[in-house]
């Protein structure tokens, strides 16, 4: 098959997805901002900044920012000065917080465990190495172009 083609093919494929994402709400636990910060704190150290997670979710600090104002009204994550630099401010969860995160975080498992029994294992570590492969090639042209959103 012709590269174009190819391409065609995949291209219908992500509209697909994107479709079921919106109708089902598929992706709802991957791409939630506040599930993401929550997710980000439980697996780096229960502590960041609003900038770290600014540039980790490839968005503005205003929406981190409303971000936190929404989490923390909740009770999930608070927000002290840094004793390194009082003007910087560090977040990090509550109990209810890590909790939270703890229970997103096993929901997400299940879905993935989900995916891989419906593909099996094999061609789960296949498509396990074609993302690490894309990953990589993003990479270096991330590098080539001054390497400032590279995710290694």
């Amino acid at each position: 098959m012709r590269n174009d083609k190819i391409a065609e093919e995949l291209m219908c494929l992500k509209f697909s997805f994107r479709k079921l994402d919106s109708d089902y709400g598929i992706d709802h636990y991957f791409y939630n901002g506040k599930q993401f910060v929550l997710l980000y704190l439980l697996e780096n150290g229960n502590a960041a900044f609003p900038k770290e997670l600014s540039r980790d979710m490839s968005t503005s600090t205003a929406r981190v920012a409303g971000i936190l104002r929404k989490l923390e009204a909740d009770g999930l994550i608070c927000r002290t000065a840094d004793q390194a630099d009082n003007r910087k401010v560090l977040v990090s969860l509550t109990d209810k917080g890590e909790s939270e995160a703890t229970r997103i975080r096993n929901t997400v498992n299940a879905v993935i465990e989900n995916i891989i029994s419906i593909l099996g294992p094999e061609d789960s570590m296949e498509y396990i190495r074609i993302n690490k492969k894309l990953l990589k090639s993003v990479v270096k042209e991330d590098d080539k172009l001054g390497g400032e959103n590279s995710p290694l």
